[in-house]
């Protein structure tokens, strides 16, 4: 069983239309956004998670088990780390191959 992560599709749809608008106004966001991530982690961040970042400051990511895509984030909420990936919207945990 593959659970559904968040984010919900509300906060999906607005993360995707605010970075339309952003490029809209300044096309150079166009060049340091990625269409499916960005908005996916920016939603998540919206429903009360935090990215875990490295000491240097960059996202702790990875491999997806599941669909094997990368740019799966590691994720906090409530004290929880859990991964999460924006290509095919599973939480996922590397080490157990599902989140459970």
């Amino acid at each position: 069983m593959f659970i559904e992560t968040t984010p919900s599709d509300t906060s999906l749809s607005i993360e995707r239309s605010l970075l339309a608008e952003r490029i809209k106004v300044d096309v150079t966001v166009n060049a340091v956004s990625d269409h499916i991530i960005t908005p996916f982690v920016k939603a998540l961040i919206r429903e009360g998670y935090a990215v875990k970042r490295h000491k240097g400051g960059s996202s702790i990511l990875s491999q997806c088990s599941i669909c094997r895509q990368g740019y799966v984030h590691t994720m906090i909420k409530d004290d929880v780390e859990s991964e999460h990936c924006p290509h095919c919207r599973n939480a996922c945990n590397n080490n157990h191959g599902k989140l459970t």
